[in-house]
């Protein structure tokens, strides 16, 4: 539904937050929601689920091999070698981690932290 895309797509902008920080407070929480979502956006191919969405998952959160393999393919592997240099850099900003754990309590928790 649209509704869930929209999720989705909320959640994907934690993403592109610096990952320590978020990691720490809803790893678990991210890893568990692309466990059960990946292998339906893999079949659906939704527009908004594209290169630029898959190279912002980490290894990490995903634990079937097979869908690692199929989230990585050039286009996703090309964008991640171009960015690592920069990304290390630009996700240094506390600031950053700050909205990204904000924004993490609204989408999987329903609640939206003082701003």
């Amino acid at each position: 539904t649209d509704e869930e895309d929209h999720l989705a797509c909320r959640k994907f902008e934690i993403l592109s937050n610096n990952e320590n920080v978020w990691r720490r407070h809803h790893g678990e929480e991210v890893k568990t929601w692309l466990t059960d979502k990946l292998p339906v956006w893999l079949e659906e191919q939704p527009a908004w689920f594209g290169a630029l969405e898959k190279a912002l998952i980490p290894d990490w959160a995903v634990t079937d091999p097979d869908v690692l393999a199929n989230i990585r393919d050039e286009e996703v592997v090309t964008i991640i070698s171009e960015r690592a240099t920069g990304a290390a850099f630009l996700s240094r900003s506390g600031a950053v981690g700050v909205e990204a754990i904000q924004l993490l309590d609204e989408v999987f928790n329903g609640r939206r932290s003082g701003r």
